[in-house]
């Protein structure tokens, strides 16, 4: 196993066990260009959302989308921190825009995405 992929196991490990600032940690530790990997921004994605950094995480989802432009994973992750940081349209612009590019995320039409209302997701219900 290479140095890159050691660090991100070790990190993996830290998020199972719930510590996403030692994860975070570890991340930080991958030199470029292995940090610009798609494993490495996925994991960096979980660890964010996992620590509630939604803000962080919806920045990081916008570069690492087009990095990866053909990774659903992150996509999806992205999708989520970007519904906790700045709302149901926003996400589905992102998801939209995913779909433009080639994604599928399991939506519907051209350039459309098709998932209910906001209120059938987990943690948007109305108050």
């Amino acid at each position: 196993m290479t140095g890159w992929a050691t660090l991100l196991e070790e990190a993996s490990g830290y998020l199972d066990l719930g510590l996403p600032s030692e994860a975070a940690r570890v991340l930080n530790s991958i030199p470029e260009p292995e940090r610009q990997r798609p494993e490495v921004d996925y994991m960096h994605l979980s660890v964010l959302c996992a620590g509630r950094n939604w803000a962080a995480a919806a920045r990081l989802a916008r570069d690492a989308s087009f990095r990866h432009r053909d990774n659903a994973f992150i996509h999806a992750v992205g999708a989520q921190a970007i519904l906790k940081a700045e709302g149901w349209e926003a996400a589905q612009q992102f998801l939209k825009d995913a779909t433009c590019r080639g994604i599928h995320l399991g939506v519907d039409g051209v350039c459309s995405v098709s998932v209910g209302e906001s209120s059938d997701l987990p943690g948007t219900e109305k108050s």
